[in-house]
């Protein structure tokens, strides 16, 4: 085998790639929710049951791709449909809490 037939695949590799990547791939968008020291309100506890669809949290519904890791302060939501983070962000920073923003 050349090196020139090497070079083809691989450069043939990395097109079909990328086209499975492009078509594959959906945007996510990340809220992050800023919890202070000890006013939590529970906050972890209500959007483990809003992702879980048990609450409603300012009247929407969680999308099925929600995701949620909580941390020491603060609580990373993710998720494709960025409507329904920015509703919840609106929702947070309303009630004084301090978020990221959707990005």
């Amino acid at each position: 085998m050349s090196p020139t037939t090497t070079h083809r695949r691989v450069v043939l590799a990395r097109a079909v790639a990328s086209r499975y990547l492009s078509d594959a791939a959906t945007p996510e968008y990340r809220l992050t929710v800023f919890i202070q020291g000890g006013d939590t309100r529970n906050i972890p506890g209500l959007l483990c049951g809003f992702r879980d669809g048990r609450r409603k949290v300012g009247g929407l519904t969680a999308p099925a791709d929600l995701g949620l890791r909580e941390g020491l302060d603060s609580v990373t939501l993710w998720s494709a449909d960025d409507d329904v983070l920015r509703k919840l962000a609106a929702w947070f920073e309303f009630r004084g809490f301090e978020t990221s923003g959707v990005h």
